[in-house]
C-alpha cells in the first residue's frame, strides 16, 4: 500500500526507520504517531490491513495493541483518584471485600496496578470462555469476581518482587473498577463513555469490537522478527523459561487458555484486548501527560497525581 506522512523538522529519522520496517523487516501494515509537548510531531501509516483483501492501511485502522491496553486500562483507575474516588495507597479491599481472601487483605492499589500482587497466574488455566460468559449475564459476574477475590497469590511480596501480569492484570482492574465507580461501569463501558468515542475527548480506543468497527480491525500476521546477537541471546533466554511448564512466565503468558486476539475480540480483558491505532494512542497519552492541556481532556495535569503514585509505592 501507499506511505502516508506527517513529519516535523528533526523527526526524519524515525520516519526512515518506519519505512525501513516495510523495505528491510518485513512489516506488512502499520501506523506511527508522535506527540511532543502537545503538538503532533510525526503521524505516519502505510500498507495493507488485510493481505487476502490488500484492504489500505489508513489512519482509522485499528489493530488489537496487545499489552499496550493495559496502560489505557490503568487510565480509567487514574481518572478515578483524579476525581477523589480512591486514593492509590489505599488497599484494594476496602473496595472490593472479598478481595481480602487467601491474604491479600493489605494489597493496595498501587500494588496491583503495579504487578506485585502475585497474581500474575491461577492455580489452574482460566478458560477464555469462561471469562465471555461471565460477562454476559449480572449472575455470572458476581461468580466469576468471587472467584477471581478467591485468588491465591503465586509469590509472596516484598521489596521489588514484582511479575509480568501478562493476562490477568486487567480482570483485576475492571472487579476494582466495577466497585470504584459510582455507576459500576466495566472497563469496556467506563472507558467508552467517560473518555472513548461517546465523550467530548472522543478517543477512538476501544476495548473489545462491536460489530460496526469490525470492517477497520486489522488482522495479525506472523513474521520472523530480525535479531541483533544481544536480542538473540535475551530472545532465547526467554523462550526457554516461557517453554518450561512449571515456570511462573510459562503459567503468566498462558493464564487464559484458548486465548487469540481474533477469538477474544468482543470479551472484555483489557491487559491485552483493546483496539486502537498509533493515532489514538498518542492522542490520549498527550491527554494524559497534560502538558499543555489537550482540548476537551477528561484529565488533571499529570503532576496531580505523579507525586501521590509515588508515595503510595515508597
Amino acid at each position: 500500500g501507499s506511505m502516508q506522512q506527517v513529519v516535523a523538522p528533526g523527526f526524519e529519522r524515525l520516519a526512515r526507520a518506519f519505512v525501513e520496517n516495510f523495505t528491510q523487516r518485513d512489516e506488512i501494515g502499520a501506523s506511527l504517531c508522535v506527540y511532543v509537548r502537545g503538538q503532533c510531531v510525526v503521524d505516519l501509516w502505510g500498507g495493507t490491513s488485510n493481505k487476502p483483501t490488500a484492504q489500505p492501511w489508513t489512519p482509522d485502522t485499528l489493530a488489537n495493541v496487545y499489552s499496550a491496553s493495559k496502560g489505557v486500562a490503568n487510565i480509567t483507575i487514574l481518572l478515578c483518584a483524579q476525581r477523589g474516588l480512591i486514593k492509590y495507597s489505599d488497599r484494594v479491599s476496602t473496595y472490593w471485600p472479598e478481595f481480602a481472601a487467601s491474604g491479600k487483605q493489605d494489597i493496595t492499589i498501587a500494588e496491583l496496578l503495579s504487578h506485585q500482587a502475585g497474581l500474575a497466574c491461577f492455580d489452574e488455566q482460566l478458560e477464555l470462555e469462561t471469562v465471555r460468559t461471565a460477562q454476559q449475564s449480572r449472575s455470572s459476574q458476581i461468580k466469576f469476581s468471587n472467584w477471581l477475590a478467591e485468588s491465591r497469590p503465586q509469590w509472596e511480596m516484598g521489596p521489588n518482587r514484582c511479575g509480568y501480569h501478562a493476562q490477568t492484570i486487567g480482570l483485576f482492574v475492571a472487579e476494582l473498577l466495577r466497585r470504584v465507580d459510582p455507576k459500576g461501569r466495566s472497563v469496556r463501558e467506563f472507558f467508552r463513555e467517560e473518555i472513548g468515542p461517546e465523550s467530548r475527548f472522543g478517543a477512538d480506543f476501544h476495548f473489545s469490537a462491536r460489530p460496526e468497527l469490525e470492517p477497520r480491525i486489522s488482522r495479525l500476521y506472523t513474521v520472523e522478527a530480525p535479531h541483533t546477537a544481544a536480542t538473540k541471546a535475551a530472545s532465547a533466554k526467554f523462550a526457554a523459561v516461557r517453554g518450561e511448564p512449571t515456570s511462573l512466565t510459562f503459567r503468566a503468558f498462558t493464564a487464559i487458555h484458548g486465548f487469540t486476539p481474533w477469538k477474544a475480540r468482543n470479551i472484555e480483558i483489557s491487559s491485552m484486548v483493546g483496539l486502537g491505532s498509533g493515532r489514538s494512542l498518542a492522542q490520549l497519552y498527550a491527554a494524559v501527560a497534560g502538558s499543555p492541556p489537550v482540548a476537551a481532556s477528561p484529565f488533571l495535569p499529570a503532576a496531580a497525581i505523579t507525586g501521590e503514585w509515588a508515595q503510595a509505592l515508597s
